[in-house]
């Protein structure tokens, strides 16, 4: 759950950037030189922002994404800005059923990967 403080800030910053996350499957059969046939079938995912990055702020950030063997997919985020947070963790788990469940924590460590140690 969100502190009122963590509300707080990210109200503040909101206005400077839209982002969405759109995953999808591509499936089909490569056929290469009439002769040998490949069963495709591919995941991903494609993001889009819009409006102004304030990169100056950024101190730091690390991203996973991942399609699991189950159907599932989901996305880890740990963000520190300089003006707003020193470390936010954000996230999301979508299961094979439609299902979404928020990530709530996450032990990744930041400082351990910066260059402004």
């Amino acid at each position: 759950t969100m502190t009122p403080e963590t509300r707080k800030k990210l109200e503040k910053s909101k206005g400077s950037q839209n982002h969405w996350e759109q995953w999808g499957q591509l499936t089909g059969t490569l056929i290469i030189d009439g002769e040998r046939e490949y069963e495709m079938n591919l995941r991903g995912m494609r993001d889009r922002s819009v409006g102004r990055r304030k990169w100056a702020e950024l101190i730091g950030y690390c991203l996973h994404f991942g399609h699991l063997q189950n159907g599932s997919v989901f996305h880890v985020a740990v963000v520190s800005t300089s003006n707003n947070f020193q470390r936010i963790v954000s996230g999301y788990v979508i299961k094979p059923n439609g299902v979404c469940e928020q990530v709530t924590s996450c032990t990744f460590d930041l400082t351990a990967f910066s260059h402004r140690k």
